[in-house]
């Protein structure tokens, strides 16, 4: 019956896709944690959502093969986006050929880096106009609706939250533990934030928006508030305000309320002891989780300085190649460092973390030429600043949606480039 389903599922999707190519993204940019349901293709693990990519891949390929022969004649964009999109291939290449895992390194080869380049490709070249854009940010918005939805039924029934969790009452959602949840909801929440920022700063465009559009992503605010709230995931709660606090900045009439409500809140933090022993122990990193990252973070250094600097320990290789260095035994070897530049570095190399700079740096140069590239970027930057203490990027759902993101971003220097007047 599962595969039944699950066929059934795909085949639905490709006929919305071949009907509908825009219409097959925006799904696949909606389901994302497919990838949670996972199956065996021949000798290959796989999830729903590889199947649905795939799908979308093909459709795209055969009905625009226009679009597939540009990408390999585009000799402007290899001197700005495709520059460090080859980089991270070659790194995650050679990763793999490091890595001591040839079979998990493969996987997280195509579900990592090739997979969500190639969307990177599909969501550039097709969604050009602010429409789009804003059709395929509200898609995003409706995966994380139905997450968090989830994930508050799992607290107001006080059911379906998987040990050990269920002893916090820490909501999951469907994911299978509330960092997850977190690392999800929270690009999404700022999002929204920097569109409601936008409409009450009175900007041109998103005044236009419908009342609909403004009562979705408000009730997309709270939803995923109240559930990423519930999770308890603490560097959401940290990383979300700074972003959001520097999105208002950038809107004049924002500015002096934003600096008021901004100074206000210090002394209100720093006033109340509850708030200075939240700065003393959670943001110092000095409560056990922040301990365990101090020990993983040194730990990780003495691996990359021990002749490893340059190639890492390979894709899916850090948790054995880390053993010898793990001199803090209280605490379990993790899959990865948490920590967005030790986690780039150990999986992909040197290679990789300068590829992974250098799609930093046109994130910040590429004009945003409306809200939506703004928002996309900072939801970028919110994901970077949970990442200092998280794994924001090394999981299906997340590399998706960063190259979604970035996608968003690009299509403004895209469009840049073909409008002579721009």
């Amino acid at each position: 019956m599962y595969f039944l389903l699950l066929g059934a599922a795909c085949g639905l999707f490709a006929f919305v896709a071949w009907r509908d190519l825009k219409g097959g993204v925006l799904l696949l940019v909606a389901a994302l944690p497919a990838y949670l349901l996972r199956i065996q293709v021949g000798p290959v693990p796989s999830t729903l959502l590889e199947l649905l990519f795939g799908l979308l891949f093909v459709v795209f390929a055969l009905t625009r093969r226009d679009l597939v022969r540009a990408w390999l004649v585009e000799r402007r964009a290899w001197q700005s986006w495709y520059v460090p999109l080859a980089l991270l291939i070659l790194a995650a290449g050679v990763g793999m050929a490091a890595s001591p895992v040839m079979l998990s390194a493969l996987g997280l080869l195509k579900a990592y880096v090739i997979e969500p380049i190639l969307l990177f490709l599909i969501v550039r070249d097709l969604f050009v106009t602010e429409t789009d854009r804003m059709r395929l940010l509200q898609a995003l918005a409706v995966g994380g609706a139905f997450a968090a939805l989830v994930g508050i039924a799992q607290y107001a029934l006080n059911a379906g939250i998987p040990a050990p969790w269920d002893i916090e009452r820490r909501v999951t959602g469907p994911f299978p533990y509330p960092n997850a949840l977190g690392l999800y909801l929270a690009p999404i929440i700022t999002i929204a934030g920097v569109f409601l920022l936008s409409v009450f700063a009175r900007r041109p465009q998103p005044t236009k928006q419908s009342p609909v559009t403004i009562w979705f992503w408000s009730v997309i605010l709270l939803l995923c508030s109240v559930a990423i709230f519930l999770s308890q995931t603490e560097a959401a709660w940290v990383s979300i305000p700074p972003v959001l606090f520097l999105a208002a900045l950038r809107e004049k009439r924002l500015r002096v309320p934003t600096l008021s409500v901004g100074a206000a809140l210090m002394l209100l933090v720093f006033a109340i002891p509850a708030g200075r022993h939240f700065v003393s122990t959670k943001l110092l990193l000095q409560d056990a989780s922040g301990q365990v990252r101090i020990a993983q973070w040194q730990e990780t250094i003495a691996f990359l300085k021990d002749g490893h600097w340059l190639l890492g320990a390979g894709l899916a290789g850090y948790p054995g190649a880390i053993e010898p260095y793990h001199t803090h035994p209280e605490y379990e070897i993790f899959q990865d460092p948490h920590n967005v530049i030790l986690n780039v570095w150990v999986e992909l190399g040197l290679l990789g973390l300068i590829g992974t700079a250098l799609l930093a740096w046109q994130v910040v140069r590429t004009p945003k030429r409306d809200w939506v590239a703004l928002a996309a970027s900072f939801a970028l930057l919110q994901m970077l600043i949970h990442g200092l203490v998280d794994v924001p990027f090394f999981k299906n759902d997340l590399a998706m949606m960063t190259f979604v993101l970035l996608a968003l971003v690009a299509a403004q220097k895209k469009m840049r480039s073909e409008d002579p007047g721009a």
